[in-house]
């Protein structure tokens, strides 16, 4: 794998334990982003992978969703470490 491909697949799950949090607390795309300053497409774009996020962004998005940045990425690593393994 490719240091871009593991990027991406990164981008991806990360984004996949943004839109887990997200719909646990029965936010919608539109609600998160009012939340942090952004626009509903910005957030769908975060969560299917296709945009990275600076740390600035990243930590208002994890207080957001009322997870610690570090929790945020304990999420993500599980996602990834499960894709990995069925794959």
């Amino acid at each position: 794998m490719t240091g871009r491909q593991q990027r991406d697949r990164r981008l991806v799950c990360l984004g996949q334990a943004i839109k887990e949090q997200r719909l646990a607390l029965g936010l919608t795309q539109e609600q998160l982003a009012h939340l942090i300053g952004s626009e509903q497409v910005d957030v769908s774009r975060l969560e299917s992978g296709r945009n990275a996020i600076r740390i600035d962004r990243f930590w208002v998005l994890a207080e957001s969703l009322a997870i610690s940045p570090a929790e945020l990425l304990m999420v993500a690593e599980r996602i990834e470490a499960s894709a990995t393994s069925e794959a």
